[in-house]
C-alpha cells in the first residue's frame, strides 16, 4: 500500500513501530541469537485507553538501532499539556519497552523506560544514545544480545518512579530496570507496537 505503510522493525537489530500511521521501512542488521532461553512473557496490554493519538491524523514511531540509538516520535497527539521541557518532572509522556537481554550464558528480562517532551502541536521527540546515557548498550558490538518485546506508550504520569538499575547519566528517570520488567503507569495508553494497517481493518 505505499512506502507509509511498510511496516519495518529494529532493535539494536530491530525497529518496532507503533500503532501509528507506520513511517517507510529502513534496513538493519539482522543477526542469530545466541540462545532461546524461556524467559517470563511480558505483562499484558491493558487499559485505560487514551484519546489522544488520533487515527488518520496523529503519527508515532519508535526506533532502536545498532548504534544503541533510541528515539521516540510523535506528531499531532491531541488534548496534551506542553511539558515544561524540564527532564524528569513528571509531565512527559511516558514509553516502556519489555525485553530479554543475551550475554554469554546468561540472560536477563528488562524494561527500557524513555519518557518525551511534549511540545506545540501534539509533536514529541525524544532521541537518546544508549551507550553514553548507560553501560548497558555496545555499538556495533556482538557480546550481547537485545530482543525488544513490546513498547507502548503513555500519557504523563508524575508518580511514576520504578526503581531503574541503569538509569540516564542525563535524567535518572529514564533507563533500564534490569532483572523483571517495569510496571505500566497508571495513565492512559496512548499507542503501541504494531501494525496500522491491521488495525484499520479490524475496525
Amino acid at each position: 500500500m505505499g512506502s507509509a505503510r511498510r511496516l519495518g522493525r529494529t532493535i539494536g537489530l530491530l525497529a518496532l513501530l507503533f500503532v501509528a500511521r507506520p513511517a517507510t521501512a529502513s534496513h538493519f542488521h539482522l543477526g542469530r541469537p545466541p540462545l532461546l532461553p524461556e524467559v517470563a512473557p511480558i505483562p499484558p496490554l491493558v487499559g485505560p485507553l487514551g484519546t489522544a493519538y488520533k487515527p488518520l491524523r496523529s503519527m508515532g514511531n519508535v526506533v532502536f538501532d545498532e548504534k544503541c540509538l533510541s528515539v521516540i516520535n510523535f506528531n499531532h497527539l491531541q488534548g496534551l499539556d506542553t511539558s515544561d521541557t524540564v527532564p524528569g518532572s513528571g509531565d512527559e509522556i511516558i514509553c516502556t519497552t519489555h525485553l530479554w537481554i543475551g550475554h554469554d550464558d546468561s540472560v536477563t528480562v528488562a524494561t527500557l523506560i524513555r519518557r518525551g517532551e511534549v511540545r506545540r502541536g501534539g509533536r514529541v521527540h525524544a532521541a537518546a544514545r544508549l551507550d553514553k546515557e548507560t553501560g548497558v548498550c555496545t555499538p556495533q558490538g556482538d557480546d550481547a544480545w537485545f530482543e525488544m518485546r513490546a513498547t507502548r506508550c503513555y500519557e504523563p504520569d508524575p508518580a511514576y518512579a520504578p526503581l531503574i538499575s541503569a538509569p540516564f547519566a542525563s535524567d535518572p528517570t529514564q533507563g533500564f530496570v534490569l532483572g523483571e520488567y517495569a510496571p505500566r503507569p497508571a495513565t492512559r495508553l496512548i499507542a503501541v507496537e504494531g501494525n496500522a494497517r491491521a488495525v484499520d481493518q479490524a475496525r
